[in-house]
């Protein structure tokens, strides 16, 4: 999996769309986040764990994880949903994920998964499941240690840790 594109809609500290392009550069295929604290690096990776795989940090790494949509859209203009889309390529194909949350109703839809050929959004045949095939790309066990909070690191700092990540 090599994730492309990420669009996030009124997530947490995200007002509005927010669009994030990853270096897809042969070379210099490395994408670094930086920021003050606070700002929302630990929101863009519960965004793309939410998305792909409906996981959301513990409490203790989140504050109020029930609450996904941002305050001000739900305050200045009565948003009560938030959309979470990532393009990634996998096995020469890129798929676009996608997963709603309506706040109102305490209601999360289901992973919605295309492919895009030449520009184009193509649904996938009926058979697939969207959720079995993430798993197939990614498995969800691993999903942890390949995108974690930097808050978390001290998790693989001993024993525990290390038997958590071999056993994924």
């Amino acid at each position: 999996m090599k994730i492309e594109f990420m669009r996030i809609e009124n997530w947490r500290s995200f007002y509005g769309m927010n669009e994030l392009w990853f270096s897809v550069d042969v070379e210099k295929n490395v994408t670094l986040i930086r920021a003050e604290n606070g700002i929302g690096k630990t929101s863009l990776l519960a965004a793309l764990n939410w998305c792909l795989f409906g996981i959301l940090p513990h409490e203790n790494d989140f504050k109020n994880p029930q609450n996904l949509v941002n305050d001000d859209a739900q305050a200045n203009d009565n948003v009560t949903k938030t959309k979470v889309e990532v393009e990634f390529g996998h096995s020469d194909k890129v798929y676009k994920a996608s997963r709603t949350f309506d706040q109102a109703r305490g209601n999360t839809h289901s992973l919605k998964l295309i492919e895009i050929k030449d520009g184009v959004e193509t649904p996938l045949p009926g058979s697939i499941n969207a959720d079995r095939f993430i798993n197939s790309v990614l498995p969800r066990e691993m999903a942890p240690h390949f995108f974690f909070y930097g808050e978390a690191t001290s998790r693989y700092a001993d024993e525990a840790g290390a038997e958590a990540f071999g056993s994924a």
